[in-house]
């Protein structure tokens, strides 16, 4: 006969370490998109960039996946800056085009999605 019955306490402490894991992905997917921010503020310090000159680099503001990994990413030609500056300036500007759709990936899709999981959540279990 106690077979039948749930432990309520089990099922509250489940529920919450799993909101809790859930939470915790959310804040480190965030944390990783700033550790990619600062690493391209570093190599930007560590070439002496400006953003000004970062604007003119890149092409278009697409979120495209293609468009990242195409070989034309400046309007400057190779010969006109030595290769090390010129690797640099092409990892930045590829940083900071991964650094825009994660960032518009967050928060168009992971954030909305997020939340409107745990609002059906909590009103699953105010219904009860």
């Amino acid at each position: 006969m106690l077979k039948k019955y749930k432990n309520p306490f089990r099922i509250l402490y489940l529920w919450a370490v799993q909101e809790t894991l859930e939470v915790q992905s959310l804040l480190e997917a965030m944390k990783l998109k700033d550790d990619l921010e600062e690493k391209r503020r570093k190599m930007m310090r560590k070439i002496k960039m400006t953003n000004a000159e970062l604007d003119t680099m890149r092409l278009s503001r697409s979120t495209n996946v293609k468009d990242i990994f195409s070989g034309d990413v400046t309007n400057m030609s190779q010969s006109d800056i030595p290769a090390a500056t010129f690797d640099a300036q092409k990892d930045i500007v590829l940083l900071m085009m991964i650094n825009e759709m994660l960032t518009n990936y967050l928060a168009t899709r992971i954030l909305p999605r997020f939340r409107y999981e745990r609002v059906q959540n909590y009103k699953k279990i105010l219904a009860q």
